[in-house]
C-alpha cells in the first residue's frame, strides 16, 4: 500500500505551513492564548484564502476538497497553535461538515457559502453543570412531543468571544439520533441571529 501523499496534498501541507509560518509567530500564538482573544484577523486570512470551504461543494459556494485536505490544514494549524487549529475546526467541521452531512437543502444551501466565506463562527457548547466537558454524562435531551421538538438542558459555558459578527452555540444531546442544536447569543443588535436544528435518522 502506498502512503506517499498525491502531489496536490504536498501542494496544499506545504502552502499551509508557509503560512502559518509566515503569520503565526510565536509571540502572536502567546499573545492569543494570555489574552484569550478570539483571533479575528487569522481568522480573516484563512478566509480569504478559501480553507473554511475545503469540505463544502463547490455547488454551496465551497472548493470542495476532501476529508484528508481537512486533515492536512488542521494537522499543519496545530503544529504553530492549537488554540487557531481548534477555532478553524470548529467552523470547517462543527460548522461546515455538520450541516453538509445533517442538514436540510435549504440550510445547505443559505448556511454553507457564509461558512465558507468565513462569515459565521462557530463554538461547541459541551459543557454541563456536573458533567464538564464528558460527552457520556450530557444530560440534555430533545425529545418529540407531538410535532414539536422540546428540549431541556443547560449549557453555562461555551468558549465563544463576548462580541461576533454571529456567535454560534452548539449542544449535543444523548439520543439516539443525532441532534445539533444551534442557537445564537449577539451582543450586536445589527447582526443576524438565526437558530436551528439538525436532526439525522
Amino acid at each position: 500500500m502506498d502512503f506517499e501523499l498525491p502531489e496536490e496534498k504536498k501542494i496544499l501541507m506545504h502552502t499551509v505551513r508557509q503560512f502559518m509560518a509566515k503569520e503565526c509567530p510565536p509571540e502572536y500564538v502567546t499573545d492569543i492564548d494570555e489574552t484569550g482573544e478570539f483571533p479575528h484577523e487569522f481568522w480573516r486570512k484563512i478566509a480569504q484564502l478559501g480553507w473554511f470551504g475545503v469540505g463544502i461543494p463547490e455547488e454551496y459556494g465551497g472548493s470542495g476538497g476532501d476529508v484528508m485536505d481537512l486533515v492536512i490544514l488542521v494537522k499543519e494549524m496545530a503544529k504553530y497553535s492549537m488554540s487557531l487549529a481548534v477555532a478553524y475546526t470548529l467552523g470547517a467541521l462543527w460548522g461546515g461538515v455538520v450541516i453538509l452531512t445533517c442538514g436540510t437543502e435549504e440550510q445547505k444551501s443559505s448556511l454553507l457559502p457564509k461558512i465558507a466565506r468565513g462569515e459565521l463562527i462557530f463554538s461547541m457548547a459541551l459543557t454541563e453543570p456536573g458533567g464538564g466537558t464528558d460527552l457520556l454524562a450530557l444530560k440534555s435531551e430533545a425529545r418529540q412531543d407531538g410535532g414539536n421538538l422540546v428540549i431541556n438542558g443547560q449549557k453555562p459555558l461555551s468558549p465563544v468571544p463576548a462580541k461576533l459578527i454571529t456567535s454560534t452555540h452548539w449542544c449535543v444531546t444523548r439520543q439516539a439520533r443525532f441532534h445539533y442544536i444551534n442557537s445564537t447569543e449577539n451582543k450586536d443588535p445589527d447582526a443576524e441571529n438565526f437558530a436551528l436544528l439538525l436532526c439525522r435518522e
